[in-house]
């Protein structure tokens, strides 16, 4: 999983993060139980280090972000068919993240925005 985060370093915030849940919640999982739970966490963690608001879940967005999770949970990590599939599942969900994050000046408790994260430092 890490390797994989690393090799995807220049791709935005928002698509690593989905990469990250995809690689996750796709078969084989990751964990026995509590992906989602797990992913969500993951996800927020990725988004709040690059100076960003967590993912929320809220009765609002809660379709938009179960619909792709029970896609990505029927789908291998591995073969010919995850290499058509899961770049679009993760373009749509890093799309969908990126689409409910709310304002981070309005978020978080500061005047500014958090620093970025910088590789390294």
């Amino acid at each position: 999983m890490y390797n994989w985060y690393c090799a995807y370093r220049s791709e935005s915030v928002w698509k690593r993060a989905a990469g990250v849940y995809v690689r996750i919640l796709s078969k084989p999982q990751l964990f026995i139980e509590g992906n989602n739970r797990s992913g969500s966490l993951i996800v927020s963690y990725l988004l709040m280090r690059a100076g960003l608001p967590p993912f929320v879940l809220t009765l609002e967005n809660a379709e938009g972000y179960f619909n792709p999770s029970s896609v990505i949970r029927n789908s291998a990590k591995h073969g010919v068919k995850a290499l058509y599939e899961l770049p679009k599942i993760k373009k749509k969900y890093a799309a969908f993240l990126e689409e409910q994050a709310p304002d981070p000046m309005k978020f978080f408790l500061e005047d500014k925005p958090m620093p970025l994260y910088q590789e390294g430092h």
